[in-house]
């Protein structure tokens, strides 16, 4: 069986998504504690 851990990969459609989401980086969701690492850079780069 497989743990839980908390960890999940997240996937959007373009990079300014992603960098989007970054403004909820260490904030709380419900009584969850959210902590974001942006793995995406801007096309061409």
């Amino acid at each position: 069986p497989l743990k839980a851990t908390g960890e999940a990969d997240v996937h959007f459609d373009t990079h300014e998504d992603a960098v989007a989401a970054m403004l909820k980086d260490r904030s709380h969701v419900h009584h969850r504690y959210i902590e974001l690492f942006l793995n995406s850079c801007p096309k061409g780069k």
